[in-house]
């Protein structure tokens, strides 16, 4: 088995070099999903088959669009076939949910390595992205807390699959999972070589699971990894959406191209893609409300 080298970026800007997976993943679970792997490829070995971006939204899509009502998956491709709900617009173009949502009651129940250490629950949602995308600091600002995930300057510290379940007192029931990152070459290699399957093996056979957020790091846009999982996503029907983070690193003058830029790079339309910012609090409460929406479908 390879290790993980350098690769470009994808998008506007020649960006310098990024990490990239050059050896291809491969399923050991069972499920329909883990059933459909073994046939059409690997999540980060290029052998997706995407149809490209979801269907276009009606109206403005300068920023992100209102919490969707959970609807039919369509082929694996981005959330943007869910039906909407409409809610005002703030003036700078965001959308404001007719109330403030509540942080997500989250607490930490566990950290897996296999499948079936999971715990058992009705309803699960994810994160995946690459190293230091801010998937930590991310969960912690969706519950209003600074220490419920544990934020690291260093790639790569998320290693297991962490289980964090909502309080009986949340109006929502079910699980939130943060996986581990991808995309680090410093990374030790055993722990490369266990963590990158079971990744793969989660999405594929975990059948409570609901939605894939793909955080993508709105600052530098999508890296060659991530549009290849988004790929190998949409080949796999697993029903996902993209979600910008790191919002208030975008220079204002400079935010409407790098929305269409890196919507392009993943293959959807730019209104279809939900920026946040875990750090001044830009649309958590949009997402709050979407995976509430997701975990009741």
């Amino acid at each position: 088995m390879h290790d993980v080298g350098e690769l470009g970026r994808v998008g506007a800007g020649g960006r310098s070099p990024e990490e990239q997976l050059v050896h291809p993943l491969h399923v050991g679970v069972g499920g329909p999903r883990a059933e459909r792997a073994r046939v059409g490829g690997c999540v980060f070995g290029g052998g997706g088959q995407g149809t490209g971006g979801g269907a276009q939204h009606d109206g403005d899509d300068e920023g992100p669009q209102p919490p969707p009502h959970p609807g039919p998956r369509s082929g694996g491709r981005h959330d943007a076939s869910l039906a909407h709900r409409r809610t005002p617009w703030r003036a700078d173009g965001l959308w404001q949910p007719a109330t403030v949502s509540k942080p997500l009651a989250l607490r930490f129940v566990t950290s897996a390595d296999r499948l079936d250490t999971l715990p058992p629950t009705t309803a699960e949602v994810t994160v995946v992205g690459r190293s230091n995308v801010g998937k930590s600091s991310l969960l912690n600002a969706l519950a209003n807390r600074r220490d419920l995930a544990k934020t690291s300057k260093t790639p790569g510290r998320t290693q297991l699959l962490n289980c964090f379940e909502l309080e009986p007192h949340d109006s929502a029931e079910g699980t939130f999972v943060d996986c581990p990152g991808y995309g680090y070459a410093k990374t030790p290699k055993s722990v490369r070589r266990g963590f990158q399957p079971m990744i793969e093996g989660y999405l594929l056979g975990r059948e409570e699971l609901r939605m894939v957020g793909v955080l993508v790091d709105g600052e530098i846009g999508p890296t060659k990894l991530d549009v290849q999982l988004l790929e190998w996503l949409r080949h796999h029907d697993v029903p996902h959406t993209v979600i910008a983070t790191k919002h208030d690193k975008v220079k204002s003058k400079a935010r409407e191209r790098r929305k269409r830029d890196l919507a392009e790079g993943c293959g959807v339309e730019k209104g279809d893609v939900l920026w946040v910012s875990a750090h001044n609090g830009v649309n958590v409460d949009v997402l709050r409300d979407r995976i509430r929406g997701w975990l009741a479908s």
